[in-house]
């Protein structure tokens, strides 16, 4: 029997091996609920729950009888997707994300973050999905911060609660307003304000105290910042979403590194030391891409220069508005 096939006491395989299952019922014996298992022992592809074969409603149960209707998906990406529920009990309608353990996942985990067994990658997921939007999301309450509902464990998946939030990703919005092969038209006050909106957000991420077993930190870095995590209602409010790679912030603690989307991420990228600081720099792209609907990334622009070249244009934009400003105080004087 491979590592790959094995059985669980109700017959069914998992995709994980046995000593990982172990270790994933170990962590979450507290939380377990009836054991199913959402992705195929053979394959990597993640169930869609808004589908069912039989037409019937699509129903999650934790172990506490909380049951949850799953009715419709609102995103997907490598390590699950995001569903529209109903709690069948109250009627409220939430978000829930289903993080998928299998070993496609784990590898790829445990080469992004350089961990050296299967194992100690395990941990190093639940752990930290059980520290940011487990945790630490739930302590959050801010109108421009998404709130954390809870999480709890089935089978091979973790299900992550949070408020539904009925709008578009910024993402959508700044295309809505770029014509086709042009540049954004988003008219400068709306980005003024959607850019107020989100600065609001991470002042109160930095500024929050949290609590993290028994440990009380300084604030949050969300260390994912970009268009693409940003909700905007009907209404105009801006809800920062996506909770998934955080960290709560401790300056006395310099080991946090910089993570998220490479085209948003702060300089430091993989060195040490990350604050609050990287979201302020993530925001400042966000306006970029609000005002040209152009990712920061390395083809283009500005951000597309070495740290060098950077520091050269900055020092021939100062050198221009000082002498703006000096031809400005000369013809006042006349």
């Amino acid at each position: 029997m491979s590592s790959h096939d094995n059985p669980r006491e109700d017959g069914s395989e998992s995709d994980i091996p046995e000593n990982l299952e172990r270790k994933l019922n170990m962590n979450f014996s507290q939380i377990e609920t009836t054991p199913y298992d959402p992705v195929s022992s053979d394959s990597n592809t993640i169930v869609d729950y808004s589908t069912s074969q039989d037409n019937n409603p699509k129903i999650i149960e934790n172990k506490d009888g909380k049951r949850y209707m799953i009715e419709k998906k609102l995103g997907e990406g490598g390590m699950g997707a995001v569903y529209q529920v109903k709690d069948v009990d109250t009627g409220e309608i939430l978000a829930m994300k289903v993080t998928v353990f299998n070993s496609a996942n784990i590898q790829r985990v445990q080469k992004s973050n350089r961990l050296k067994t299967e194992e100690a990658t395990l941990e190093y997921m639940l752990d930290r999905i059980r520290k940011t939007e487990g945790i630490l999301a739930q302590q959050l309450n801010h109108p421009n911060v998404i709130k954390g509902r809870g999480f709890f464990r089935q089978g091979n998946s973790l299900y992550t609660l949070m408020e539904y939030v009925k709008g578009k990703t910024l993402t959508d919005i700044v295309k809505k307003h770029t014509p086709e092969g042009g540049f954004s038209e988003m008219p400068e006050q709306l980005v003024i304000n959607y850019a107020i909106q989100l600065f609001c957000a991470l002042d109160y991420l930095a500024n929050t105290p949290v609590k993290i077993d028994e440990k009380t930190t300084r604030g949050v870095i969300h260390r994912d910042v970009k268009p693409d995590n940003i909700l905007i209602t009907d209404e105009g409010k801006l809800v920062l979403s996506d909770f998934g790679v955080c960290a709560a912030f401790d300056p006395t603690n310099n080991q946090t590194r910089a993570q998220g989307t490479p085209n948003y991420r702060a300089p430091e990228g993989n060195d040490v030391g990350a604050s609050p600081k990287a979201d302020v720099y993530s925001a400042g792209k966000v306006i970029f891409n609000m005002l040209t609907d152009m990712d920061p990334d390395q083809n283009h622009g500005f951000f597309a220069k070495s740290d060098s070249e950077r520091r050269c244009y900055l020092a021939i934009a100062g050198i221009i508005l000082g002498v703006i400003l000096i031809i400005h105080s000369i013809i006042l004087m006349i």
